[in-house]
C-alpha cells in the first residue's frame, strides 16, 4: 500500500473501445503491481511490439502511418506518445484501492474513463 497523506485523486484514461487501442488486451492489476514493484518507468519499451502490432492506424491519422509511428514510439521519452497499458474498470479500481484510496465515483465521458478516489 502507498501513502499519499490526505486528499482526493482524479484519474482520466482512454477507453480502448473508443481509441486506436481497441485491439489490445486490458492490463491486469497483477501486471501493474509487478511493474510497480520492479520500478518500471516510462522509458520501458517492453510493450512496443504489441502496441505496433495492434495499433489501429486508421483511427490515428495524426501518427503518420505505421513507419512514422514506430520511429516516434522508439523515442517515447522525447514525445510521450505511447499508451503503455490499456485499462478497464477492474484494473483502475484495484490500482486506486492499492494506493490507499476509496473509489467514490467511476464512469466514462466521451472516449475516456474517469475514476475519483479519496484517501481512507
Amino acid at each position: 500500500m502507498c501513502s499519499f497523506g490526505g486528499g482526493t485523486v482524479l484519474i482520466v484514461v482512454p477507453r480502448k473501445e473508443k481509441t486506436f487501442d481497441h485491439n489490445r488486451d486490458c492490463v491486469t492489476f497483477e501486471h501493474l503491481l509487478e511493474d510497480f514493484q520492479r520500478d518500471i518507468g516510462e522509458e520501458d519499451l517492453t510493450h512496443l511490439p504489441e502496441i505496433i502490432e495492434k495499433h489501429d492506424y486508421d483511427l490515428d491519422p495524426l501518427c503518420g502511418g505505421r513507419e512514422n509511428f514506430i520511429k516516434r514510439s522508439q523515442k517515447n521519452m522525447e514525445n510521450r506518445c505511447l499508451h503503455h497499458h490499456v485499462f478497464d474498470e477492474l484494473s483502475l479500481r484495484k490500482a486506486l484501492e492499492f494506493a490507499g484510496f476509496e473509489v467514490i465515483d467511476f464512469g466514462f465521458y466521451g472516449a475516456n474513463w474517469y475514476i475519483v478516489g479519496k484517501t481512507r
